[in-house]
């Protein structure tokens, strides 16, 4: 019965994993959360003594482990342009470094190493935006080419 959530746990806590892995771990595990809750919930007046006994420990140990933590709904949460690209750091990989007011991205691509560009951008009508962006080699004409067929699919 327990398998399914100790495998979220570990997916969760892997450090190693890759983001979806831990992500979905993270999502499985407040699902399973959600759905005992919804249950004990149903049955909060039950009227066996022994079963009802039973719901109110379950309850209140589930309201234990919520103290200090407070509600969270994932549409008001507004990350910060830091946790973003802390996000995608990767010792060895990707190292991140403030700059200005954004961040450098240090990306290792095999011997070479590419530097990205992550900076805050706020509109005239106030949106805030983030700007990514890195400097390439010198344009050719091939270059040139693939930067004007590729642009269209790379702007958002």
């Amino acid at each position: 019965m327990f398998e399914n959530i100790e495998q979220a746990a570990d997916a969760l806590a892997n450090k190693n994993a890759g983001w979806v892995v831990r992500r979905d771990g993270a999502s499985n595990l407040g699902y399973a959360a959600g759905k005992a809750l919804a249950a004990l919930k149903a049955y909060e007046d039950e009227k066996d003594v022994d079963v009802r006994r039973a719901i109110d420990k379950a309850l209140g140990e589930a309201s234990n482990a919520l103290a200090g933590v407070p509600p969270r709904f994932p549409e008001s949460r507004k990350h910060t342009l830091e946790e973003l690209v802390r996000a995608c750091e990767k010792p060895g990989k990707r190292e991140v470094k403030p700059h200005d007011d954004g961040f450098l991205i240090t990306v290792a691509l095999g011997e070479r190493r590419q530097t990205v560009y992550v900076m805050p951008l706020k509109r005239k009508d106030g949106m805030e935006l983030i700007r990514i962006y890195t400097f390439c080699g010198p344009l050719d004409e091939k270059t040139g080419m693939w930067a004007l067929k590729t642009n269209p699919k790379l702007v958002q």
